[in-house]
């Protein structure tokens, strides 16, 4: 079902509110049916997922959980169709589509947006409208719970635990239907923009035991599931993720499809849709062939 979790924070050195978006990335074929997509489009869909945060514009991301996402896309239709709309009022939109959901688990929100001066968390889950929290979560209950134990055991301020708990809970594994990778949004201030948060990182699939004195070895071999990897946002529409053990890298778009069937398809409209990718001999993304 997905995991998606938001929050406001404040750094030590700073007087105004931070945010970070955190969600996961794996789809399961009961989620996503088969007749949405062209062929190639649903083999990298169930491969590489999807990035279940979108940029719709520079003072709004969308994020979205549940068993029917195109509730998602309707939502960023409509937006699309408007042309101008007030941010504010996104989670008018959003709580409607979700009332009109046959079940409450079909589609959920997350609506972030920034509106004079300020963040501001929309949670839409449940039948209910949550306006202007200091955080929140939807999809799976229990990777929330996970999550929860992982980030209050830690000790200090749990907002310092909290990507911590959120890689612990995706990389786990204990909930099926949540993991692949994780991909954070903040608002970068400098920008005046939400943005796909750069990171360079490693991960190991395996526990590791260091003795006094050794070197920390700070990702296992590929066959044994360690690798490391970078994030990189190339633009609102876009996000770019390289791992240093495989070519080519992953582009999540909602841009760029990898058949004309898609461009065309209502239902993927604003998702951030998974495309394989390579640095041409002048550096510049192009499509791996």
């Amino acid at each position: 079902m997905s995991f998606i979790y938001a929050e406001k924070y404040r750094e030590a050195d700073s007087n105004r509110d931070s945010v970070r978006i955190l969600c996961d990335t794996k789809v399961t074929a009961t989620n996503y049916s088969k007749s949405n997509f062209s062929e190639t489009a649903y083999d990298l869909l169930l491969k590489y997922g999807v990035v279940k945060s979108t940029i719709c514009c520079p003072e709004l991301c969308v994020s979205f959980a549940g068993n029917n996402t195109v509730y998602a896309t309707k939502l960023f239709i409509l937006l699309n169709e408007m042309k101008t709309f007030e941010v504010a009022d996104v989670s008018d939109y959003a709580f409607k589509l979700h009332n009109e959901a046959p079940n409450t688990n079909d589609i959920e929100f997350i609506i972030t947006y920034f509106l004079n001066d300020q963040i501001h968390i929309d949670c839409i889950k449940n039948r209910t409208l949550e306006r202007d929290v200091p955080f929140a979560h939807i999809g799976s209950e229990d990777a929330f719970k996970d999550f929860q134990r992982i980030r209050l055991s830690g000790g200090g301020d749990a907002a310092t635990q909290t990507e911590r708990a959120f890689h612990e809970v995706v990389n786990g594994g204990n909930d099926e239907t949540v993991g692949g990778n994780v991909i954070a949004v903040i608002y970068d201030y400098q920008l005046s923009s939400y943005v796909y948060r750069w990171e360079r990182a490693f991960h190991s699939s395996k526990p590791q035991t260091v003795e006094l004195g050794k070197n920390i070895i700070f990702y296992s071999s590929a066959s044994d599931g360690g690798y490391s990897y970078e994030i990189e946002h190339k633009d609102i529409e876009n996000v770019l993720i390289t791992i240093d053990q495989m070519n080519p890298a992953i582009l999540y778009s909602r841009r760029f499809r990898v058949d004309s069937s898609d461009i065309e398809n209502p239902n993927l409209f604003g998702l951030m849709m998974p495309m394989l990718v390579e640095a041409n001999e002048n550096g510049d993304i192009v499509r791996f062939k």
